[in-house]
């Protein structure tokens, strides 16, 4: 065999060996987000829970994935009795601090809102997210138990 064609090799090699690598590396940060809990919060000067906002609120819990509840805020909007209920979503890596650091607006609106860590996100038990895949059957249960709760209500 030439040399040239024994060092192609080997560059081949190690490019295969360091797509694999990445490519793992990829997926497990995908499906273990950063957590964003409360010294995220304190870090960033976000409010650290909603007295910090003077909201009435209670700390509470929502269904998730595999039994394991999410963790949640139930906080009363200024809206009428009349006013819809809102479940409020973070985003990937994100958590509920990030939620209610958002929510203000949307107070004067809302009768109440609900505030979830979504799995595997800021205070939740859960090791892995399931990048989408699966937390759309955690926010359908979670809608489920707000309806329960909040019956005749728009969600």
């Amino acid at each position: 065999m030439p040399p040239w064609l024994g060092l192609a090799l080997l560059l081949m090699l190690a490019l295969g060996a360091f797509m694999l690598w990445g490519g793992f590396a990829i997926a497990w940060d995908a499906t273990h987000p950063p957590r964003k809990g409360l010294a995220w919060a304190l870090a960033t000067k976000r409010p650290a829970s909603p007295d910090d906002l003077q909201l009435e609120s209670t700390e509470t819990s929502l269904p998730g994935l595999d039994g394991v509840p999410c963790p949640a805020w139930h906080v009363r909007g200024a809206g009428g009795a009349d006013a819809p209920v809102l479940l409020m979503v973070h985003g990937w890596g994100r958590s509920r601090w990030d939620s209610l650091a958002r929510i203000s607006p949307l107070l004067p609106c809302i009768r109440e809102a609900w505030l979830p860590d979504l799995p595997a996100h800021g205070e939740h038990t859960g090791t892995r997210s399931w990048v989408g895949v699966r937390e759309p059957e955690a926010v359908a249960a979670m809608l489920g138990e707000i309806a329960e709760q909040c019956p005749g209500s728009p969600v």
